[in-house]
């Protein structure tokens, strides 16, 4: 069997946001992940403060480009990003969130999240206790940090359905909850992302997003 998810999908946005170059999102999300699955510490920071280190070492990132054809093969649609699922416990520091949080919406003001060995700690904002409470009712493992992945689709645009706006070229997620499925140990049934709009983030101090532009 082969499988796409589409939660919360429209018509409109599976036309547009699937009209982008096929051929670049192979590109770019194959250099994202090799750079990802080549890496041992992933950096993001962002002008609203953000400040967030995740490890990655040993870790294979998965390019997410439609590509659905062999048997077996398992996606996302609308597609487009480069994502890797952190060791759990390595997370430290800040983020900030100005885009969609899965399951909430878009933020009235970033909302920032506090990560401390792997886990979310605490949120600020009405949004940020939505999201503590979406995760915490699945117990501690629902805060596990259990995904990063940077968007390459140029036709993705922010619409309030993470679905799409995880996938808008160069800006950044940070997932939270399960990470079984794409790498990582943690199986929980949650997994909310968080979107950053112009991040910038670097893996082992190559820069592979500055200010929201892809610079691979």
């Amino acid at each position: 069997a082969r499988i796409a998810t589409l939660p919360g999908v429209t018509e409109e946005m599976l036309a547009r946001v699937m009209s982008a170059d096929m051929d670049g999102l192979r590109r770019k999300g194959a250099a994202i992940a090799d750079r990802l699955t080549r890496g041992a510490e992933a950096h993001i920071t962002c002008p609203n403060g953000s400040d967030l280190r995740l490890g990655i070492e040993g870790r294979d990132a998965i390019p997410d480009a439609g590509e659905l054809s062999a048997r077996g093969a398992f996606g996302n649609l609308p597609c487009g990003e480069g994502f890797i699922a952190p060791v759990e416990g390595t997370g430290e520091g800040r983020l900030v969130v100005d885009g969609t949080i899965a399951g909430v919406g878009i933020p009235g003001e970033p909302v920032e999240l506090l990560v401390e060995g792997g886990l979310l700690r605490e949120a600020d904002g009405e949004e940020g206790f939505q999201l503590i409470d979406l995760l915490t009712a699945h117990g501690e493992a629902g805060t596990n940090v259990a995904e990063l992945g940077i968007g390459t689709n140029e036709r993705a645009e922010l619409t309030g359905n993470v679905l799409e706006d995880e996938k808008i070229l160069g800006t950044a997620h940070v997932a939270f909850g399960a990470s079984a499925a794409i790498g990582g140990t943690v199986q929980v049934p949650v997994h909310l992302d968080c979107v950053v709009m112009k991040p910038d983030v670097s893996v082992d101090g190559d820069p592979i997003v500055r200010a929201g532009e892809l610079l691979v």
